[in-house]
């Protein structure tokens, strides 16, 4: 397993440049946070899946509070405007 679970204080680095690398690493330790490098950017796809990769179980649920974020969302969205054209209806009446 490439994913340490006993450590919750450590931060994962992506990038192509050294100098920001070497910026951010700096910050994180600043922070009181153990920097590791996990080389070229393009890795950063693989960090972004570690919660999962340590939770696999949190998948489903994870689309699933997604979804209904997202139809709310929508739902919310259209509901004041159908309140305004209520009102403006009977107010005309």
């Amino acid at each position: 397993n490439p994913f340490p679970t006993d450590r919750m204080d450590e931060v994962f680095i992506a990038s192509d440049d050294t100098d920001a690398k070497t910026t951010v690493s700096n910050l994180v330790r600043a922070m009181g946070f153990t920097s590791v490098d996990w080389g070229i950017l393009s890795a950063a796809r693989d960090i972004e899946d570690v919660p999962l990769k340590l939770m696999p179980s949190w998948k489903r649920p994870a689309a699933v509070v997604l979804g209904l974020f997202i139809f709310l969302w929508i739902v919310a969205l259209f509901q004041p405007h159908s309140r305004l054209y209520s009102t403006v209806e009977r107010n005309e009446i």
